[in-house]
């Protein structure tokens, strides 16, 4: 009887020796998904195991504690299920060392004596992961790209791929390519299928959605360069000739320059080049505007530097005709301070004297006969040319070209 006793006891010591070192070993295992136990009877394990766990279910005389395997348990609301801790994931790798190579008991118990299988049978094929990716997205009359290539076998077995479009439009030919591409006609939102097979189990069918818009033209805007920057003298035309432009949709365009001198603008145009005369020397932002007549204009800016036309120094000598009197004159401008002191001299050698002002481009003088000329000189042409009032104010036309 003692042997008896001794034997048994010695057999649970051993089992129970066995068990932390099957839980040492497994801890050296990953964890794979989880498994749960809920064997018929046993749903309350604070009643229905206590038998062989404890009464605290942290190891009795015969079984070790559930919480070596399982967690989960927590007194006193314990829940109806539980599942394999880490390195008890595997039952059929991690738990043979008590329970046998098969689970159907060895030192320990039957895994079947209290809970069901829960764990996937290894023999048994499973069925393919899908994934069809997506949401797609896209507009009418444009290709949607999907691509179902996330999608595995656990055996690693050949996928064939079927897609339906939602369109009611035929789909797809079955393939060993999980991408494919499809034209929606329509604007709207649709449901395409992947269809998945392994040739062993039930085809998967996974849906994703799809959402198509109207085809919408973009007008883009036109390219300008308003060139620059530009130079000029005061009374001389300045030629806005570098502006260059372009429509990358071949609308017309019109420009508008704004010269930046308080001057109105010039008129719309189809062309981007145009001129402009300044009455006064400085630096200005010149602006130009450039529609298409679908876009907001595009506004870009330049600038030109306007010179003062130069002074006359000593010895500017001037060839001065008055056609309607036949007249002919050499005439001499000396600058003293901002005034001309004028010399003419006439074919018959008389000369006489005058005086007279310059600015921006403009020039008058009077002679010892009273009379008074007025008019435009362009000194980089080397001309002037204006009107000359006698003593009696009768007027005429003057040219005058710098000798």
């Amino acid at each position: 009887m003692i042997t008896s006793i001794s034997s048994r006891f010695f057999l649970r010591v051993a089992t129970a020796v066995l068990a932390v070192v099957a839980l040492a070993s497994a801890s050296q295992v990953m964890a794979s998904p989880s498994f749960h136990f809920d064997g018929s009877g046993r749903e309350d394990p604070w009643n229905n195991c206590t038998g062989c766990h404890g009464d605290d279910l942290a190891g009795g005389f015969v079984g070790v504690a559930c919480t070596d395997c399982h967690n989960d348990f927590s007194p006193p609301d314990p829940p109806q299920t539980g599942h394999h801790m880490a390195g008890r994931d595997e039952p059929l790798t991690n738990c043979t060392l008590c329970h046998g190579v098969d689970l159907t008991g060895d030192l320990g118990p039957s895994c079947f004596t209290c809970h069901e299988q829960m764990w996937p049978d290894p023999t048994e094929n499973q069925p393919p992961n899908v994934v069809p990716g997506g949401p797609y997205s896209g507009v009418v009359g444009q290709p949607v790209q999907f691509d179902g290539s996330g999608t595995n076998d656990p055996d690693g077995d050949d996928l064939m791929y079927l897609w339906t479009y939602g369109d009611g439009t035929p789909p797809q030919f079955p393939g060993l390519d999980p991408t494919a591409s499809h034209i929606y006609e329509d604007a709207g939102s649709y449901t395409a299928l992947l269809t998945v097979t392994d040739g062993h189990n039930l085809p998967i069918v996974v849906s994703v959605a799809v959402e198509i818009t109207e085809d919408v033209v973009v007008n883009l805007p036109p390219e300008v360069d308003p060139g620059g920057p530009y130079t000029g003298t005061v009374g001389q035309v300045v030629q806005f000739d570098q502006a260059t432009a372009s429509d990358p949709d071949g609308d017309l365009l019109t420009f508008l320059w704004d010269f930046g001198d308080g001057s109105p603008t010039s008129t719309p145009s189809h062309t981007p080049g145009t001129s402009h005369t300044y009455l006064a020397a400085g630096t200005y932002t010149v602006i130009i505007a450039t529609s298409d007549g679908v876009n907001d204009p595009v506004i870009l800016s330049t600038t030109v530097t306007i010179a003062d036309v130069p002074g006359p120094t000593e010895g500017d000598s001037w060839d001065v005709r008055v056609p309607y009197l036949n007249a002919a004159m050499t005439v001499e401008f000396e600058d003293f301070a901002g005034v001309l002191f004028v010399t003419t001299t006439r074919p018959s050698g008389v000369t006489d004297f005058g005086i007279g002002m310059e600015s921006g481009g403009i020039i008058f003088w009077m002679d010892i006969t009273g009379a008074i000329y007025f008019g435009n000189i362009d000194r980089g042409a080397g001309t002037m040319r204006g009107l000359v009032f006698d003593y009696y104010g009768d007027s005429s036309i003057f040219f005058a070209e710098r000798r």
